[in-house]
């Protein structure tokens, strides 16, 4: 059974991993370079136990498999209410509704905090992302077309948006 905690320093290390997946192998981080363990655990330190920015991991048989977290979404104060999620799932557990457990913790938990919106920006394509994040009551905002290059190649970016009561 796949379990959803808080992430822990202990963590970062497995974060890293995964996520250095996406950015080494597809398009759909628009990060160039690998992450280091020493980064992502400078980024780690801003986020806390509670508020709007948190970080949540899904364990599988003691392993982390997949993480989801809120960050901001400008430096301006006025956009303070507004978060952007991220989820990202280990490529070998890509199909066994990891990301859709993680994701739906985490906005359960972004509801009892004073979040008014959750945005996601989704490399394209990318139909299951953009899929999970449909049903679970993001609706698309519009494309930014051809805003980020990778590969060689210009990539486009889906806008989507979750309204919180």
């Amino acid at each position: 059974m796949t379990e959803v905690r808080p992430a822990t320093a202990s963590d970062v290390p497995a974060i890293t991993a995964i996520y250095n997946h996406w950015i080494n192998e597809t398009h759909v981080s628009f990060d160039a370079d690998p992450h280091t363990v020493e980064e992502r655990t400078e980024w780690f330190s801003h986020y806390r136990d509670t508020g709007r920015h948190r970080v949540f991991v899904a364990v599988h048989e003691g392993d982390v498999v997949g993480v989801t977290y809120s960050s901001r979404f400008r430096p301006k104060s006025s956009y303070d209410t507004t978060v952007e999620t991220t989820v990202v799932v280990d490529p070998g557990a890509l199909g066994l509704g990891v990301g859709r457990l993680l994701l739906n913790h985490l906005l359960g938990v972004l509801a009892t905090e004073d979040v008014h919106r959750a945005v996601a920006l989704i490399a394209l394509p990318n139909d299951p992302s953009v899929s999970l994040h449909e049903q679970l009551g993001y609706r698309t905002m519009g494309i930014y077309d051809e805003v980020g290059r990778k590969f060689d190649r210009f990539w486009s970016v889906q806008v989507m948006e979750r309204a919180f009561a």
